[in-house]
């Protein structure tokens, strides 16, 4: 199976991270089998949607990082956050290749 550029580097970086959720392949986080607890990187979050609604779903234990390159993303997203105040998100600057953050510290990466 060819594989998009994008979900290629999901895999590569969930080798290094953590698992990723294959149910993301078909249907984006809200399909994802979260858990009470978990930690989450979502690669590209944009405007951070994905990321808001599994951080509700890790609940107050676990943690979801937003990961984008665009600084106009980022702003939304923060935005976003603050306009849901919700708590147990991080977004963070940088490029795939690059993810600042130790390997073996994500449970699921989206």
């Amino acid at each position: 199976m060819d594989l998009p550029r994008g979900d290629e580097v999901r895999r590569e970086v969930a080798g290094h991270y953590g698992r990723l959720a294959r149910d993301l392949l078909e249907g984006g986080a809200a399909l994802i089998d979260l858990g009470s607890g978990q930690v989450v990187l979502d690669l590209g979050s944009g405007g951070g949607i994905d990321v808001l609604l599994s951080a509700r779903r890790v609940g107050p234990h676990g943690k979801v990082h937003g990961f984008d390159m665009a600084d106009d993303m980022l702003e939304l997203a923060r935005k976003n956050q603050r306009e849901a105040g919700i708590d147990n998100v991080e977004f963070l600057k940088g490029i795939i290749e690059a993810v600042p953050l130790p390997d073996e510290s994500i449970d699921v990466v989206i």
